[in-house]
């Protein structure tokens, strides 16, 4: 909700970041960062726009990772 613009498509997360930028983020690597990436999108809770922005589309689903 802080970093997160309401768009049509779900939540669009304002600060870019790559997948590498995540992983240091994280303490992954960034082909496992790629592995949860394309997951999520096959699961249809998030995906990254044109612009390499990550687009929350299922909050709630994706939170059900956190716990």
């Amino acid at each position: 909700e802080r970093y997160g613009q309401d768009t049509d498509g779900g939540i669009k997360i304002r600060i870019a970041l790559t997948q590498s930028d995540i992983a240091d983020l994280v303490g992954a690597s960034r082909k496992r960062v790629n592995q949860a990436m394309v997951f999520f999108k096959e699961q249809g809770l998030a995906t990254a726009d044109a612009d390499g922005r990550i687009v929350i589309q299922d909050k709630a689903g994706l939170a059900g990772f956190c716990d």
